[in-house]
């Protein structure tokens, strides 16, 4: 073999060694982008699942956490603590606490300390024991026969006065099962009545204009229907 010809073979191995070897060096660079593409893959959902995380972990901080305490400040300034997840049945408490996440103390000035007591005892009673479904119109004139036992004794065990101090207090709050508990109560103790019993059940003096029978009436329509 000549020299020129060995020298040329020497050349095109060198040529195909050096094309192997780039070859190899690109298919090591797509092997190393492929592994970074799936650590960083990694990554991203590890961010994702800590950032959901997070987010469920907001939500538990408001409607979950029976340890977390809220203070309930009445008319008087007197203080009630009370869990948060008792407390948000009141969506007016629920709204103040979703606009201020810092928020420790919800301010009801328009509701008197014994009044706001009923409430929480209403509201921790309630933080395990889903209120009863009221059915209207009402079946009986007897609490027991439509919302269970602590319901019942509940608004049966009070004064009238009381009674509708307590309908305003869970009007004003805003907390729609208690409303609805007492709004059955004062409708069983019309229930059945004319305008003379129920002007005597709730010391109402003086008559009642067809105006006003027409609103009581309205008022309380489903849950009065015979």
């Amino acid at each position: 073999m000549s020299e020129e010809q060995s020298s040329s073979k020497k050349t095109k191995t060198q040529a195909e060694a050096d094309k192997a070897e780039k070859e190899k060096n690109v298919k090591g660079s797509d092997v190393k982008e492929e592994k970074k593409s799936d650590k960083e893959e990694k990554t991203d959902k590890k961010d994702d699942k800590k950032h959901t995380e997070k987010k469920d972990n907001k939500g538990l901080d408001l409607d979950e956490s029976k340890d977390d305490v809220v203070t309930l400040i009445s008319q008087e300034k007197k203080n009630f603590r009370v869990s948060r997840k008792a407390a948000i049945q009141s969506q007016l408490v629920r709204t103040a606490l979703e606009d201020d996440k810092d928020a420790k103390e919800v301010s009801l000035v328009h509701i008197a300390a014994p009044i706001v007591e009923k409430v929480i005892q209403y509201m921790n009673y309630h933080i395990d024991n889903e209120p009863r479904k009221i059915e209207s119109p009402l079946k009986s004139t007897i609490m027991r026969e439509l919302v269970d036992q602590f319901d019942a004794k509940f608004v049966d065990d009070i004064d009238l006065d009381t009674l509708m101090k307590l309908l305003l207090a869970a009007n004003y709050m805003d907390v729609k099962t208690l409303t609805q508990l007492i709004c059955a109560k004062i409708a069983s103790m019309m229930k059945g009545k004319t305008a003379d019993q129920i002007r005597k059940t709730f010391n109402i003096r003086g008559e009642f204009t067809p105006e006003e029978l027409e609103e009581i009436r309205k008022d309380f329509k489903e849950l009065l229907v015979e």
